[in-house]
């Protein structure tokens, strides 16, 4: 991602830029018949096309792709001694949703996009918090580090593997 930083005296600075989040979820799932689709995928595919794509699979295993922008909104307080600069930063960012698909893929079946996650979140934001050193090792060798947190805030409360056992294992009609 990019990322742009503005300080405008030697203790505060700001920062925004864009960054891009692939996130995939994957799990076996076994065949059984007569369990249809709980509202929770959107497919992309008729019941018996999904009945014929998956009639020989006794498992396959369900792959959930997303990908995410992230723009941010952070502030860092800086203070510098003679031998470090310490950095604490917090802020906010926003998250959109690019990339919300589903697929399958089994022993004798090729990975096939069969449709995307209803209940995927559209927007999401989450709170960052990051403490970062920067110290001198030699001469004029430093290194610096910066461990952080970031809490994300999720509208859906759903346990998100209960969710995806539910949306497919064979849809009849």
């Amino acid at each position: 991602g990019l990322l742009f930083k503005w300080q405008w005296d030697s203790h505060w600075s700001a920062q925004t830029g864009l960054g891009v989040l692939n996130l995939t979820h994957a799990f076996e799932a076994n065949n059984q018949l007569n369990v249809s689709n709980e509202q929770n995928v959107n497919l992309n595919r008729s019941s018996q096309e999904m009945n014929i794509l998956l009639a020989n699979q006794n498992s396959f295993e369900i792959i959930h792709r997303t990908r995410f922008v992230e723009i941010p909104l952070e502030f860092s307080r800086i203070w510098k001694t003679s031998q470090m600069t310490l950095t604490a930063t917090a802020g906010l960012s926003g998250w959109i949703l690019l990339e919300n698909e589903i697929a399958v893929r089994g022993q004798n079946l090729n990975e096939q996009i069969i449709g995307n996650l209803e209940i995927q979140n559209k927007f999401t934001t989450s709170f960052n918090f990051r403490a970062g050193i920067e110290f001198k090792i030699w001469k004029e060798i430093s290194g610096f580090i910066e461990p952080g947190l970031q809490l994300q805030i999720l509208p859906v409360t759903n346990d998100r593997f209960s969710i995806y056992k539910h949306y497919l294992r064979q849809t009849v009609s």
